[in-house]
């Protein structure tokens, strides 16, 4: 039924919140100094707000109206940001151990 279906979709959508906020935010917590914490955050979800706004509704009017661009706008976004994740991870493990000495 549809509401099972509504149910299920808000379901999974709070894990995946849950377990995203939960590491980006230890993230925040890890690159900002504790003076600024408060201000880091704010930022984060500022940028985290107006960024899920605008791909919401960029990737609506794609459905709407070019479903293939949707398709490859989605992969490369997820592509090029799978690329990035990798590419900074070695600079912050460098910049761990640089503060632990």
């Amino acid at each position: 039924s549809n509401l099972l279906i509504v149910f299920l979709g808000l379901t999974f959508w709070g894990i995946g919140m849950g377990a995203m906020e939960s590491v980006l935010l230890s993230g925040v917590t890890s690159l900002s100094p504790k003076a600024d914490r408060a201000k880091a955050f704010g930022f984060y979800e500022l940028a985290y707000g107006v960024s899920a706004f605008a791909f919401s509704f960029l990737h609506a009017y794609l459905y709407e109206n070019h479903p293939k661009v949707l398709c490859i706008f989605t992969s490369a976004t997820i592509g090029v940001s799978s690329i990035l994740f990798f590419l900074c991870e070695p600079l912050h493990q460098k910049e761990k151990k640089s503060h632990s000495i």
